[in-house]
């Protein structure tokens, strides 16, 4: 346990793109990267949480759609957690928006980021037609940044 606490400190002080979350070593990208996965860990709750660290861990693993998935389901268990008489994103992002708790073209935005998700094939559905699915790593990095960052802000709006 002490190793792990040293290490994380020297991750943090080196500036690292690397920390430990769980026991778990988690790939993040770059500093700013680190920050805001770090805050939103510290942010989320109950399931959310669990995805953001199995969307970093799958980072750290190289599976880019693992990570995708992960990422965006941390953003649709917040949403659920805050309107919770929606059962999936659209319709969470929907109440939050009516309520006055989340700006539409934020709504709309995290849509289409969820839409992007369900469209990749290999990443939210099954592999049809092709053999993997067609994302890699930048694309991972940008959805568990961006993900990460909405749970934060969702978080901070709504409570």
């Amino acid at each position: 346990m002490v190793l792990k606490a040293e290490l994380a400190s020297a991750f943090v002080a080196a500036r690292a793109a690397y920390r430990i979350v769980d026991g778990q070593i988690i790939a993040i990208g770059t500093n700013e990267q680190a920050a805001a996965f770090e805050k939103a860990i510290g942010d989320a709750e109950g399931g959310a949480r669990t995805h953001l660290v199995a969307a970093g861990a799958a980072l750290r693993n190289g599976d880019w759609a693992g990570s995708i998935r992960e990422s965006i389901h941390a953003v649709e268990a917040t949403a659920v957690r805050l309107a919770p008489n929606a059962d999936t994103l659209g319709k969470a992002l929907a109440v939050l928006e009516r309520q006055g708790r989340l700006h539409g073209s934020l709504k709309e935005a995290f849509a289409k980021l969820y839409g992007y998700s369900s469209n990749e094939e290999g990443v939210r559905h099954a592999l049809v037609f092709k053999d993997e699915a067609q994302v890699d790593e930048a694309d991972a990095l940008f959805m568990l940044g961006a993900c990460a960052s909405f749970v934060s802000y969702l978080q901070a709006r709504n409570t």
